[in-house]
Order: structure tokens, then C-alpha cells, then sequence
């Protein structure tokens, strides 16, 4: 008796698991349809070249005649997260924020909008080129994080 119950327990959990498989890669091709269907606006600054590249290599290839236009504002605020006792500055927080609007290129509605935040630290302890190479860094870090954020909204967007 308990060899037939653990035959049917398993056909069923066997057929139940084999159903479950498909759903995903189906919904997997309806989120890269939609990414792939984004233009960008053109960055104006350092840090929207950065984060525009970020988007780029996560987005792919687009297609040739899109159908969503993507336009963002990005904003950053800086502030000290380790003094020494004599009160110079040995680490830096940048903090990060990306407000982006997704639009349908046909008739220019708002199909979605979103903030996303993020947060980066670089080190002050160095010489003003090191300096200022980590700061650098941190930003291009940034922007790679909040692209990020966003695909990821994307992803769930699309899912939806």
C-alpha cells in the first residue's frame, strides 16, 4: 500500500514540477521583448554616459524601430562616513537616486514611473589622485548599481 501511495506521490510531483518548468521561460521572452523594444535618451553629463552604458550592456541589441522611450533624471548627494579625530574626511558615501519614466513611442503615454536608490564609498585617504580616482570610480559604480535597479523594474514590470 505505501509503495502505490509513494508512485502516485511522485507521477503527480514529477507532472506538478514539469508544468511549473514552462511558465518562466515563456514570461523570460515577454521581458526581453520589452528591453529589447527600449530607446535611451542621449546622457548629457558624466553621469548619465555612465549610466546609459550600464543600461546599454544589460538592455542588448535594441530593436530597430522601438516601441518605449526611457527618460530618467538622475541626482547624487555626498557626505562624510569616517572622520579622523583631527576632523578630515577619510571615507565618502555618495548616494544616488534615478527617477525614470517609460513611455510608449506610439501615442507618448506614461506607461511607467519609478525612483530607485542607491548607495556607494570610496576612500579619502589617499593622495588628491587617488582621490579623486576613487571618486570617480564610485560614481561609474553608482550608475552601474542604479541601471541595475532599473532593469531589475523593468524585469518585474514586464513579468506583471
Amino acid at each position: 500500500m505505501w509503495l502505490s501511495n509513494r508512485r502516485i506521490f511522485l507521477a503527480f510531483g514529477g507532472a506538478f514540477l514539469a508544468g511549473c518548468a514552462l511558465q518562466p521561460a515563456n514570461q523570460l521572452q515577454s521581458v526581453d521583448q520589452l528591453l529589447s523594444s527600449i530607446t535611451l535618451e542621449t546622457p548629457r553629463d558624466r553621469r548619465s554616459f555612465y549610466f546609459r552604458n550600464a543600461l546599454e550592456e544589460r538592455l542588448g541589441s535594441s530593436d530597430p524601430v522601438p516601441r518605449y522611450g526611457l527618460s530618467y533624471k538622475l541626482s547624487t548627494a555626498a557626505s562624510r562616513s569616517a572622520i579622523a579625530p583631527d576632523g578630515r574626511s577619510l571615507r565618502q558615501q555618495v548616494e544616488g537616486t534615478v527617477t525614470f519614466m517609460l513611455r510608449d513611442l506610439t501615442n507618448n503615454a506614461v506607461v511607467h514611473t519609478q525612483n530607485r536608490r542607491a548607495f556607494v564609498g570610496y576612500s579619502t585617504n589617499g593622495s588628491s589622485a587617488a582621490t579623486q580616482a576613487a571618486a570617480r570610480d564610485a560614481e561609474r559604480r553608482l550608475m552601474q548599481q542604479l541601471a541595475d535597479e532599473v532593469i531589475r523594474d523593468f524585469m518585474f514590470y514586464g513579468a506583471a
